[in-house]
């Protein structure tokens, strides 16, 4: 079962800089600026496409109705907890909506996404992601080379307080085929001593750092990010639906503000 990691601010620099993967036509890192009650209208795009301003109340009802069909929820080891934000994935211009949350043994973050430009939401996949430092949450960022766009994040595998060895967990996110794919690569830091990577998350076989840096390259687009991506204040999306509503409608204007 793939882990979930907790993502530092430091290291995620440290990986940012450390990418040398050849030179990309991606943009410097841009910030996604916070909402503002005078932020631009929601677009529709097509007759065809549900209305922007029906998206939150739309969208909220159809996770109510989705959210017992995840992988733990209905025995509450997932809980409807976590953040919402949009990006787009694909690049073909109209965001994909996504959504963390948490699978309640602490050991893992969920994440799902969803197709919202159709009439009605369809579910692209889910994922289990690291954990985030607590009191912190996940930090994601899009990538771009060749038409090819990643959703980037990196944290930790908790594990008990005596052990000084951290365990770091790097998730690539791709569409292939309208479906959601993971990558994962990992590597373990403990302190007074080098780096020990691994080719795969499940295994134990170790390489170098030269060679996991080519691992990585062929996982993560060359150059810099497109953008960091702000996902917002972590929520309860069942607790109440017209604050889930207002979470979803601050994510698209916070995407439309940076992508007007």
């Amino acid at each position: 079962m793939k882990t979930k990691a907790k993502l530092s601010v430091f290291l995620f620099a440290v990986l940012i800089a450390l990418t040398s993967c050849g030179t990309g036509a991606s943009s410097s890192p841009e910030k996604v600026p916070a909402s503002s009650s005078s932020s631009a209208a929601f677009r529709a795009d097509s007759s065809s496409a549900l209305p922007q301003e029906a998206l939150p109340s739309v969208f909220a009802s159809f996770f109510q109705r989705q959210w017992p069909a995840v992988e733990g929820a209905a025995d509450a080891m997932a809980l409807p907890e976590g953040t919402v934000f949009f990006a787009d994935l694909d690049g073909d211009g109209t965001p994909e909506l996504f959504l963390t949350y948490s699978t309640g043994g602490g050991k893992q973050t969920g994440l799902l996404a969803y197709n919202v430009s159709g009439e009605t939401p369809k579910e692209l996949g889910s994922a289990y992601l690291a954990v985030a430092p607590l009191g912190s949450q996940l930090e994601f960022s899009l990538w771009e080379e060749g038409g090819q766009r990643v959703l980037y994040t990196q944290g930790e595998l908790p594990v008990g307080a005596a052990d000084p060895t951290h365990y770091h967990i790097e998730s690539f996110l791709s569409l292939s085929d309208g479906r959601l794919v993971l990558a994962e690569l990992n590597y373990s830091e403990t302190e007074g001593r080098s780096p020990v990577y691994y080719r795969t998350p499940q295994s134990s076989e170790t390489v170098s750092a030269a060679e996991y840096e080519a691992l990585r390259c062929a996982l993560l687009p060359g150059g810099e990010p497109l953008e960091t991506i702000d996902a917002g204040e972590p929520l309860d999306f069942l607790e109440d639906l017209p604050a889930f509503e207002t979470a979803v409608r601050e994510a698209w204007e916070r995407w439309t503000q940076g992508h007007g």
